[in-house]
């Protein structure tokens, strides 16, 4: 319902008994059409203001003249708030804003009253119980200051809007000291979208050249000014959906900055790292100056590579892939194995690595097989050692005036039991 448009009373406060000594409080209203409600509670009981056919008096639009009419004065305490309306276009069109008892001059439930903003002054001259006739007039010497400021005079619908923002003064030579000429329009959006002028200064001082609609947007995704430009300070040239997303995501300067600098600009490269909890110092110390791609630094921090591990490799002699740092490490296979493996005189792979250590060949046993003068692969010594062929009876198959035998061979004749000194008869040896 529109308060204005019924006639309702609250006939008293009626009474029931619900119980034997309990009674209840209910508000009854009657409406033009019949209809009748009760409730426990007073229907919108604010203090409010209509303001209908409210048209410019000139052709600058600097005065308006209208109809008004208001209800629930009685209500209106310092701490709460009026609301005032406007109607136009027979209704079509509403518009909203909240009074301060601060802005309020004169007594509202007397002859004449006055709501005052810096863009100007409304006028109430009450003609009957519920309302009157109402005057707007906007200050000259503001509307000059923002025709100053913005460039271009202001039209009569864009000095209704200035009086119902309240748009101050202050709020705009604060932007244009910041080095923004923006339109009324902009300005309008900037003070409606909650962006502040010292956060306009604040990312202009920094560096950024955002335009209206990127300030609006940092400022609904709250992004502060201090975040916005502790970004700047540590090097970074960042969009306004760049700053958003780092902010998403946790980012703070200090992470940002040493990441950067250990070869990583990229905002996406930077989120992937944090999100999966590269520490800084990894970053530093595995990145390779950024030649590293980041989802490979990902894999080698989720596989518990560290560092030290792949320092290791590197210094006994193996150049390893990342892939192949990831297989050791998650085999067990350690840098002091490798050299064991290495100093036997045998230059794996990763791979190969990884089968010998699985299959528990040691180097020892590699070593003793290398020196009688084999040479096996990989494969080899783990198919000797599975079929339990000692190093030993390698040694006492082996002359150097006649062709080693085949590994399977050999392990035929381990699993059939015939001893060296057999087999070395039948050969002639």
């Amino acid at each position: 319902m529109k308060v204005r448009a019924a006639r309702f009373c609250i006939a008293g406060v009626i009474v029931g008994a619900v119980a034997a000594g309990c009674y209840r409080q209910v508000y009854v209203y009657e409406y033009a059409d019949g209809r009748r409600v009760e409730t426990n509670y007073p229907l919108n009981d604010s203090p409010q203001i209509e303001i209908s056919d409210l048209k410019a008096a000139d052709a600058a639009g600097q005065q308006f003249t209208g109809e008004w009419r208001g209800e629930h004065f009685q209500n209106l305490t310092r701490g709460r708030m009026l609301m005032l309306s406007t109607v136009s276009d027979a209704g079509r069109r509403q518009r909203h804003m909240h009074i301060t008892s601060q802005e309020i001059v004169g007594d509202v439930g007397g002859r004449t009253f006055d709501i005052r903003r810096e863009p100007g002054t409304l006028k109430f001259e009450r003609t009957g119980d519920a309302g009157g006739r109402v005057t707007l007039s906007l200050d000259p010497a503001y509307l000059r200051a923002i025709a100053e400021a913005t460039g271009q005079p202001t039209t009569p619908e864009q000095n209704l809007s200035l009086f119902e923002s309240g748009l101050s003064l202050a709020y705009v030579r604060a932007i244009k000291d910041a080095g923004y000429t923006l339109s009324l329009d902009e300005l309008f959006a900037l003070r409606q979208g909650g962006v502040s002028a010292e956060f306009v200064s604040a990312v202009k001082k920094a560096g950024y050249d955002f335009k209206p609609p990127q300030l609006i947007n940092l400022s609904r995704n709250g992004i502060s000014r201090e975040y916005a430009v502790s970004l700047r300070e540590a090097g970074f040239k960042l969009s306004d959906e760049q700053l958003i997303k780092l902010s998403r995501n946790g980012i703070g300067r200090e992470y940002a900055r040493e990441i950067r600098a250990a070869g990583y600009p990229d905002i996406d490269d930077i989120i992937e790292l944090s999100r999966n909890g590269v520490s800084r110092s990894f970053a530093q110390q595995m990145g390779q100056g950024g030649k590293r791609p980041a989802k490979a630094l990902v894999e080698l921090s989720r596989n518990g590579v560290s560092p030290s591990f792949g320092d290791a490799f590197a210094k006994i002699g193996y150049t390893f892939s990342d892939d192949d740092l990831i297989k050791l490490g998650r085999n067990g296979v350690s840098a002091s194995f490798a050299k064991s493996i290495l100093e036997a005189g045998y230059q794996f792979s990763a791979d190969d690595l990884v089968e010998l250590s699985r299959n528990g060949v040691s180097s020892d046993y590699a070593k003793k097989i290398k020196k009688a003068g084999y040479t096996c692969s990989a494969a080899d010594l783990v198919a000797l050692s599975r079929n339990g062929v000692s190093s030993s009876f390698m040694v006492a198959l082996h002359d150097e005036n006649k062709p080693n035998l085949s590994v399977d061979a050999i392990v035929d004749l381990s699993r059939k039991g015939v001893d060296a000194e057999t087999v070395k008869r039948i050969r002639g040896m």
